[in-house]
Formats: structure tokens, C-alpha cells, sequence
């Protein structure tokens, strides 16, 4: 609404007290959604006091409804489903320690500990110091390293898929984990065809941890 409009609704507001009236209710019945209430009643007068008497209440009302409607469509704009990975995205919690007493042991034991307390960053660090061959299990560090990286703020999702399609390089038990959380990888990389093909293959395999989870999110894209 333009400043000429404005003033014109205004003066209407001025002379009509009917109208004025309806769009006082109206504008309390929007601040109440908004928790804005407790502002438009600075603009009431006391009950001995016609409000509607006053042009000032008038042309306060006029600017508190063009305020709060557009702190409404403000709003509704604003609103709306998260994205589809941030729906879906739950750091893995199947984690699992190495009983080993050795120093590359214990850090990758710190590492972990680090992920489960979604210290993120820290993990990563201390997962690269470990490196793949010393922390014991090849396909469980690649996991580990692309699921951290998406766990990140932002996700790094193209290293994520480096080291998520590393587990699927070989027959592991970590299969279906890496193939969903590479699934939610290509999603944040806004390659939903890739995305797609990995939740396919969970669904053809019947995982019993994805299964639910990935038809849900293929009915979506």
C-alpha cells in the first residue's frame, strides 16, 4: 500500500466508525495468532474513554492493521516445511568403541566419543588423525568420516559422498547405512536423481533400519 492509499484509508477509517470498529476486531484477532496482542493494547483508552472518538486511536489503528498485516504475510512466506535432508538427517547412532589399549585405539575411541557428543568438528579432526588403516576398520572410518561431515554447519556434503561411496566399494556391513546416508548426501547436493537411485536400492534390499525411512522419502522427491 502506497503513502497516498494510506492516508486515504486513513481518512476513511476517520469518518466511518463502523468500519473502524471491524478492522479494531480484525486487527486484534491477527495479533492474537502473532502474540502481538499485548502491543495494539497500548493503543486502547481507558473504559471511561470513546476510542473511536479520537482520530488519533483511528489512524494508530490504520497503521497497527497495515503493521500487522504484513508482519503476517511476512510470515507465511517465511513459513513452511524445513528442507526434505533436515527432515531426514540424524547423526548415526549405532556407534561403537575399540576395546584396543593402543594410543591409535584410544584416539579413535576420543573420536567417537567426540561424534556421540556431536562435537563434530573436534571428531573429524581427531578421525583424520587416525587414518583409515589404524582405526581398525576401513568401511566404518569412511562411514564415520561422510556421516560427520554431513553433520557439520553447514553439511559438507561432497566430501561426504567421497567417503560414503568408499564403504560401498566392498561387501561390509556398513552397506546400508552409507547407501542412506549417501542417499541424504546427494539430497543436500541437490542431486536428486542420485538421491532417488540410493533410496531405490534400499527399498529393493528391504533394509530393515531404511526401509520405512527411504519409501517415505522417495514418495517426496
Amino acid at each position: 500500500m502506497g503513502e497516498e492509499e494510506l492516508r486515504a484509508f486513513q481518512k476513511r477509517i476517520e469518518a466511518e466508525e463502523e468500519l473502524a470498529e471491524q478492522i479494531s476486531e480484525l486487527a486484534v484477532e491477527v495479533a492474537e495468532d502473532l502474540a502481538l496482542k499485548k502491543r495494539l493494547n497500548q493503543f486502547r483508552p481507558e473504559p471511561s474513554v470513546s476510542w473511536w472518538t479520537k482520530p488519533a486511536y483511528r489512524v494508530a489503528a490504520s497503521v497497527a492493521v497495515v503493521v500487522v498485516c504484513a508482519v503476517l504475510i511476512f510470515q507465511m512466506l517465511g513459513k513452511g516445511e524445513p528442507p526434505l535432508f533436515d527432515q531426514y538427517f540424524q547423526p548415526y547412532d549405532e556407534w561403537s568403541y575399540m576395546r584396543g589399549s593402543g594410543e591409535q585405539d584410544l584416539l579413535w575411541e576420543k573420536a567417537l566419543r567426540s561424534y556421540q557428543q556431536a562435537a563434530y568438528a573436534e571428531g573429524l579432526a581427531l578421525m583424520k588423525e587416525v587414518g583409515p588403516e589404524a582405526s581398525g576398520n576401513v568401511p566404518r572410518y569412511h562411514l564415520y568420516m561422510g556421516i560427520t561431515n554431513l553433520s557439520l554447519h553447514p553439511p559438507e556434503s561432497l566430501r561426504a559422498i567421497d567417503q560414503l561411496k568408499r564403504v560401498l566399494s566392498s561387501e561390509n556391513s556398513f552397506a546400508d547405512p552409507a547407501r542412506w546416508y549417501l542417499a541424504l548426501a546427494y539430497l543436500e547436493a541437490s542431486d536428486t536423481e542420485a538421491a532417488k537411485q540410493h533410496l531405490q536400492a534400499l527399498i529393493e534390499t528391504e533394509s530393515a533400519l531404511y526401509l520405512e525411512k527411504a519409501t517415505a522419502l522417495l514418495e517426496q522427491l
